[in-house]
Protein backbone atom coordinates (compact mmCIF):
# COMPACT_ATOMS: atom_id res chain seq x y z
CA UNK A 1 0.00 0.00 0.00
CA UNK A 2 2.69 2.60 0.79
CA UNK A 3 4.14 1.65 -2.88
CA UNK A 4 1.05 2.56 -4.61
CA UNK A 5 0.81 6.01 -2.21
CA UNK A 6 4.00 6.86 -3.04
CA UNK A 7 4.28 5.86 -6.79
CA UNK A 8 0.46 7.99 -6.52
CA UNK A 9 2.41 11.05 -5.29
CA UNK A 10 4.99 10.82 -7.57
CA UNK A 11 2.89 10.77 -10.15
CA UNK A 12 0.96 13.77 -9.30
CA UNK A 13 4.25 15.54 -8.95
CA UNK A 14 5.44 15.19 -12.26
CA UNK A 15 2.20 15.71 -13.97
CA UNK A 16 2.19 19.47 -12.06
CA UNK A 17 5.54 20.11 -13.41
CA UNK A 18 5.31 19.12 -17.01
CA UNK A 19 1.43 20.47 -17.62
CA UNK A 20 2.78 23.89 -15.29
CA UNK A 21 5.65 23.55 -16.98
CA UNK A 22 4.30 23.54 -20.47
CA UNK A 23 1.88 26.17 -19.95
CA UNK A 24 4.62 28.31 -18.32
CA UNK A 25 7.14 27.70 -21.61
CA UNK A 26 3.91 28.63 -24.06
CA UNK A 27 2.83 31.20 -22.11
CA UNK A 28 6.51 33.34 -22.42
CA UNK A 29 6.54 31.92 -26.27
CA UNK A 30 3.04 33.88 -26.77
CA UNK A 31 4.70 36.31 -25.26
CA UNK A 32 7.50 36.30 -27.25
CA UNK A 33 5.13 36.68 -30.76
CA UNK A 34 3.28 39.13 -29.17
CA UNK A 35 6.22 41.63 -28.63
CA UNK A 36 6.95 40.67 -32.65
CA UNK A 37 3.36 40.91 -33.95
CA UNK A 38 1.77 43.32 -31.96
CA UNK A 39 -1.17 40.85 -32.25
CA UNK A 40 -3.06 41.21 -29.26
CA UNK A 41 -4.79 37.71 -29.61
CA UNK A 42 -1.04 36.02 -28.83
CA UNK A 43 -0.94 38.41 -25.24
CA UNK A 44 -4.34 36.81 -24.41
CA UNK A 45 -3.90 33.73 -25.29
CA UNK A 46 -0.48 33.79 -23.47
CA UNK A 47 -2.01 35.02 -20.29
CA UNK A 48 -5.25 32.04 -20.35
CA UNK A 49 -2.19 29.63 -20.71
CA UNK A 50 -0.31 31.18 -17.52
CA UNK A 51 -3.70 31.00 -15.86
CA UNK A 52 -4.75 27.32 -16.45
CA UNK A 53 -0.93 26.86 -15.22
CA UNK A 54 -1.45 28.32 -11.95
CA UNK A 55 -4.97 26.88 -11.65
CA UNK A 56 -3.54 23.73 -12.70
CA UNK A 57 -0.42 23.63 -9.85
CA UNK A 58 -3.48 24.53 -7.24
CA UNK A 59 -6.30 22.05 -8.35
CA UNK A 60 -4.00 19.22 -8.17
CA UNK A 61 -2.01 20.30 -4.93
CA UNK A 62 -5.27 20.43 -3.27
CA UNK A 63 -6.48 16.92 -4.60
CA UNK A 64 -2.79 15.38 -3.50
CA UNK A 65 -3.54 16.76 0.18
CA UNK A 66 -6.82 15.43 0.22
CA UNK A 67 -5.43 12.08 -0.92
CA UNK A 68 -3.21 12.39 1.51
CA UNK A 69 -5.45 12.84 4.36
CA UNK A 70 -7.82 9.82 2.80
CA UNK A 71 -4.71 7.60 3.27
CA UNK A 72 -3.89 8.76 6.77
CA UNK A 73 -7.66 7.71 7.64
CA UNK A 74 -7.26 4.36 6.25
CA UNK A 75 -4.19 3.48 8.11
CA UNK A 76 -5.92 4.70 11.43
CA UNK A 77 -9.12 2.62 10.82
CA UNK A 78 -6.76 -0.67 9.85
CA UNK A 79 -5.16 0.69 13.32
CA UNK A 80 -7.91 0.84 15.08
CA UNK A 81 -9.33 -2.54 13.96
CA UNK A 82 -6.34 -4.53 14.40
CA UNK A 83 -6.50 -3.36 18.61
CA UNK A 84 -7.84 -5.57 20.69
CA UNK A 85 -10.79 -4.31 22.43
Amino acid sequence: MAKTENNMNKNLTMSIMFMSGANFVTFFILLWVYSITKEIWFLIAGIAMLVAGVAFMIIVSKFKTKLRKLEELKKTRQSQQNEPD
